[in-house]
């Protein structure tokens, strides 16, 4: 005769049975379930045709989770609007490989030059809390990188460090951003890129996030995909208002239709200022222009022109760091270089063909990179005194 089973001996079993009911629950229901993505531009007016500055932009993200916080996130690709843009110039890089893990502190130390901006994140749901830092890294493939560095704390108690490596597609402006295995998942993250100045260009400075409104709002994506393969998408749009376009009146001397005489010149080169422009017809017109003094006998570069290879532009090479200047030769020349690898050089030469009038050409050489093959661009220009 079988024995009854007692009251204790149930109990157990039962328990057990919740248990592991309530483990299958759990584990049947841990998931991913939505996400939502904000992209904030502070400076909402903006040209219709030309970029702007931003004073800041705040990218955010947020993941929702039913708890333990699993599948976790492994790839992020932030698809920009094409109207906003980003434009590293000849700001410092950093590697990010020298600052993956070490503490914030440590990472100022190495790269405080490169910051262009600073967030936060949430992990777990609270689990951990991150402050984050954004350096600009050094380019891969001939595309911008970003690092955001990444200080965890559990209670406002330091835990640990980690960096994740953000790529810019510079044809597609999409941002591909590998997210590093913690064990933990990501459920909140921003970034605000601040206003940072990255050179000049046809005498006007660049900055780090540039837009511009030509179709009244800016629409950005993202897709991020988990270690199990799931994928989840989100879409933000920002209303914009363009701003009327700057009209540049050119004023001439002299009377419209007057020439200047080619060949040897007709007396000693005029002081003042010079402006012309390149005849690469790819590039805009007032991304052409091209402007110096001379003065006592010195030539002062005040703006230098874009020139194109292929689907690639130049970035301020000369003007960077200020107005380089150059004693005028007895030959009524001027030429402007700097290295740009090993013997390569780019160059700016003009001579006076006229007491008024400079003839000469502008010389840049690109890497080789995702939207153009490496050489060298040459352009002629014409510049007049003003």
């Amino acid at each position: 005769m079988a024995r009854p089973i007692g009251i204790r001996t149930f109990s157990i079993a039962v328990a057990v049975g919740v248990m592991v009911a309530l483990v299958l629950a759990v584990t049947a229901s841990a998931a991913v379930v939505g996400q939502t993505l904000s992209v904030t531009a502070s400076s909402h007016k903006q040209p219709k045709n030309q970029f702007g500055p931003l004073k800041s932009l705040v990218t955010a993200l947020d993941t929702s989770y039913a708890p333990p916080f699993t599948p976790n996130a492994t790839l992020t690709v932030l698809s920009y609007s094409g109207d906003i843009s980003f434009r590293p110039g000849r700001l410092a890089q950093c590697d990010l490989s020298q600052i993956s893990t070490v503490p914030a502190s440590t990472a100022q130390s190495i790269c405080g030059a490169a910051q262009v901006g600073q967030g936060s994140a949430v992990i777990n749901n609270g689990g951990l809390t991150g402050q984050v830092i954004a350096y600009n890294g050094v380019p891969t493939g001939g595309n911008p990188t970003i690092g955001l560095h990444t200080d965890l704390f559990v209670g406002g108690t330091y835990s640990f460090s980690t960096t994740l490596t953000g790529v810019l597609n510079v044809k597609s402006n999409n941002l591909s951003i590998s997210i590093p295995p913690t064990g933990t998942s990501i459920t909140s993250f921003d970034t605000t890129i601040n206003k940072i100045r990255t050179g000049k260009q046809n005498g006007q400075p660049i900055y780090y996030a540039m837009a511009r409104c030509r179709q009244g709002k800016w629409v950005s994506g993202e897709t991020t995909t988990f270690d199990n393969g799931q994928q989840l998408s989100a879409t933000a749009v920002q209303k914009c208002k363009p701003t009327a376009a700057k009209k540049h009146v050119a004023h001439h001397k002299g009377g419209k239709g007057r020439k200047h005489p080619r060949g040897p010149a007709g007396g000693p080169p005029k002081s003042g200022t010079y402006k012309g422009k390149t005849d690469q017809d790819a590039i805009g017109a007032p991304f052409r222009i091209i402007k110096f003094t001379l003065k006592k006998g010195k030539v002062t570069l005040i703006s230098e022109p874009t020139t194109a290879r292929e689907a690639c532009v130049s970035v301020p090479v000369f003007t960077l760091d200020g107005t380089p200047r150059k004693k005028l030769s007895r030959n009524r020349a001027f030429t402007f270089t700097r290295t740009f690898l090993g013997a390569k050089m780019d160059k700016i030469h003009g001579r006076w063909v006229s007491p008024t009038k400079v003839e000469g050409y502008a010389l840049y050489n690109f890497p080789a990179q995702d939207l153009c093959s490496a050489g060298k661009t040459k352009v002629s220009f014409t510049a007049r005194r003003k």
